[in-house]
């Protein structure tokens, strides 16, 4: 989970996904209703490595006088 956390391997990451969906869409393996749910299970399953990074990131609501 902490290999999420680097931008340049959710880059990627995304960068792998998206070269694969037309090749597998042109050879049949794939079928395009299928498109969709498989990018957004992708970009669930990253956008976890950005919530990680601004949780400790953000500021808990206590300030200083």
């Amino acid at each position: 989970m902490n290999k999420l956390k680097d931008p340049a391997v959710r880059r990627y990451i995304y960068t792998v996904v998206a070269a694969l969906i037309p090749i597998l869409l042109i050879t049949g393996w794939l079928q395009d209703d299928w498109v969709t749910p498989i990018l957004n299970a992708v970009a669930a399953i990253l956008g976890l490595g950005s919530t990680a990074l601004a949780l400790p990131n953000t500021p808990d609501g206590r300030h200083e006088a």
